[in-house]
């Protein structure tokens, strides 16, 4: 079953405060397959989406490199590291000027994403630009039961690319602002 819901009441379209989060989720330019990044502000809200389809590996970590680079105010970056991912990864660390985190996607931590996702959207905790693509994939994004649990898809043949990097990108400024508070002294 599809598992976002009715996502109308987190259509915000982008946020215009500074981009302190992104995430890229690795595309192999085959078959409706996009390389996605999408950022965030400090409230949750989608600040960029940018897609990119049919072009080569060096174009696509030069759009990237540059992309990072000349967003000033992002804190963090974390990248999909599964098949193509840990080349690409090598490449864009070494020209970007921050720091790249490492996400492996496995059942379970896949699982986890997508259901912290969820609850953001049922809690009204992200905010989403009304973008076709982005709707598409989170409307035709399936649970499926499994002898162990649960699979997250995308279903009917939609890809899921702009789920997973909305996903990882949620979890990244999930953890940063659950721990702003962390660093207070009470004297």
């Amino acid at each position: 079953s599809y598992i976002f819901g009715d996502l109308n009441a987190s259509i915000t379209g982008y946020s215009t405060k500074p981009s302190l989060y992104a995430a890229i989720d690795w595309g192999a330019g085959n078959d409706g397959d996009f390389t996605v990044i999408i950022m965030l502000d400090d409230e949750g809200k989608v600040t960029k989406i940018e897609r990119y389809k049919d072009i080569d590996a060096v174009e696509q970590i030069e759009r990237l490199s540059y992309l990072i680079n000349t967003t000033k105010s992002l804190k963090q970056v974390v990248v999909e590291m599964n098949s193509i991912g840990r080349i690409y990864y090598e490449n864009l660390r070494r020209k970007i000027n921050i720091n790249i985190k490492q996400f492996t996607t496995t059942n379970q931590t896949k699982r986890n994403i997508i259901e912290q996702l969820v609850t953001a959207f049922q809690t009204d905790k992200i905010g989403i630009p009304d973008d076709e693509e982005l709707l598409r994939e989170l409307q035709h994004f399936a649970a499926e039961k499994t002898k162990t649990g649960y699979t997250y898809n995308g279903a009917d043949g939609v890809h899921d690319d702009y789920v997973m990097a909305l996903a990882m990108v949620y979890d990244l400024y999930n953890k940063h602002e659950k721990n702003k508070g962390n660093n207070l002294r009470i004297v």
